[in-house]
Formats: structure tokens, C-alpha cells, sequence
């Protein structure tokens, strides 16, 4: 998966949403790195982490069953890739119907390819 767009900003580059039955997925090109605390994260249902490389740069992949969803999606899995510096360069989220789904979201994040 290449993500692309014709913004010229680093941070407006990415910016896509797809959704099928199972996933919605959001992907964003950013340096900001907000997100849940580990004490947070940890306090959900079948919190994972798993530290990668994707495209030759250093990743995180958080994953977890919310212990309150909200709506029809009761995972999520979120995908950082930093760069040398421990920068973050992107966020991806996929929110997940099923367990099943997050699998498919690992697949996903995987086939990244930074611009």
C-alpha cells in the first residue's frame, strides 16, 4: 500500500479513509505524536505490541479489544513508523468489527511504502 496525495505539506500528504464490512482504516502522514498512554492501553481487553520495520524504518503496532466500544467497531489496531531520530513520520488506524479484522489490519499496515 502506497499512500499518496497532491498536497504539498508533509503533514496534509496523507490523509485517506477506506472502509469495508469489517475495517474502517485511517491513514495520516504527521509528527505529532498523540495517542493513549501505555497505562491506558494496558487496561483494554487483549492489548498487544509489537515493535517492526516497515519500509526500512523503525515501527510500533498497538492493538487491543476497547473494554467499552463504542459502536459496531470493537478493536482497534494503530500503526506508528518513526524515523532515525524517533520522529514520528505516520499514524495509521484501523478500527475493527472483529478480531479477525485486526489480523487483516497487521496484513495491511505491512505492505506500507513510505514516499
Amino acid at each position: 500500500m502506497k499512500l499518496s496525495s497532491n498536497e504539498m505539506s508533509m503533514e496534509a500528504r496523507w490523509g485517506s479513509y477506506y472502509s469495508n464490512s469489517g475495517i474502517g482504516l485511517y491513514a495520516e502522514h504527521r509528527s505529532w505524536p498523540e495517542g493513549y498512554s501505555a497505562r491506558y492501553l494496558s487496561k483494554q481487553f487483549e492489548y498487544e505490541r509489537e515493535r517492526l520495520v516497515i519500509s526500512g524504518a523503525r515501527a510500533i503496532v498497538h492493538s487491543w479489544q476497547w473494554a467499552e466500544p463504542h459502536g459496531v467497531y470493537k478493536y482497534e489496531a494503530e500503526l506508528r513508523i518513526y524515523d532515525e531520530q524517533l520522529k514520528m513520520l505516520v499514524k495509521m488506524v484501523a478500527a475493527c468489527k472483529e478480531r479477525t479484522d485486526v489480523k487483516i489490519a497487521k496484513q495491511i499496515f505491512n505492505t506500507v511504502v513510505l514516499p
